[in-house]
């Protein structure tokens, strides 16, 4: 979480005052709002199906305005605040996700190298919700390291069945400061009630539990490894 690890040269790109860096990938695109309209965007959150909040923020109506509101004041004091957000993506991005078959939230310290050598076929025709574990997969939830969404009207407004998500509670825990809430938790039961097709699959190498360089992952020759045994 510290500002001054991320390069220099990727801080000028995404704040507009810079060319693209050599390294970024070319199939990846930024997309500056601003942060007005970012607000403005999160204040669907609590209407994911009310077809007069899109596409354009100009739309909202005058009763999400103090929600907006709120939320900026939120993004400007604590933007670990946007973690709470991470499974409503789907609606609160709507118009710039429409030429996409899927979505997917992550954490920022995870490295996911190339998806495509890793993703399976069925995970994005056979499922609507893919989240990947690192061995723990008793744990029924929808791990926040990553997990994959069908971009489609079930899986985009599953997160409607959080109430800490819900008109009746988005702003007044914003405006109260209310205690930072894990979307894990409340979304993995949400996933359960919409009666989507949710699978958990062990695909992640994680330092958390790690004795030292016996059970290390190793980035070589441009992959993640993990050796089974003495090496």
């Amino acid at each position: 979480s510290d500002p001054g690890a991320i390069p220099s040269e990727a801080r000028a790109f995404a704040s507009g005052k810079g060319p693209p860096p050599p390294w970024l990938p070319s199939n990846v695109k930024f997309v500056g709002v601003g942060e007005n309209r970012f607000a403005r965007l999160h204040a669907r959150i609590p209407f994911p199906q009310k077809k007069h909040l899109f596409p354009g923020d100009h739309d909202i109506d005058e009763a999400r305005e103090p929600l907006a509101a709120a939320l900026l004041d939120a993004f400007r004091r604590n933007g670990r605040q946007l973690v709470e957000y991470k499974p409503t993506i789907g609606i609160v991005f709507a118009e710039y996700l429409k030429n996409y078959t899927h979505w997917a939230f992550g954490d920022v310290d995870v490295l996911v190298g190339d998806l495509g050598r890793f993703l399976d076929a069925d995970e994005l025709r056979a499922f609507d919700v893919v989240s990947y574990s690192f061995g723990d997969n008793w744990r029924a939830y929808a791990r926040g390291q990553w997990t994959l969404h069908r971009n489609g009207p079930r899986a985009n407004v599953a997160y409607a069945n959080c109430p800490f998500l819900s008109e009746a509670e988005l702003e007044s825990r914003l405006r109260r400061g209310a205690h930072y809430e894990s979307a894990e938790g409340c979304y993995s039961t949400a996933l359960k009630q919409a009666k989507l097709r949710f699978k958990i699959v062990t695909k992640h190498f994680t330092d958390a539990t790690q004795h030292g360089d016996a059970d290390a992952a190793w980035l070589a020759e441009g992959e993640i490894r993990r050796c089974g045994g003495d090496a």
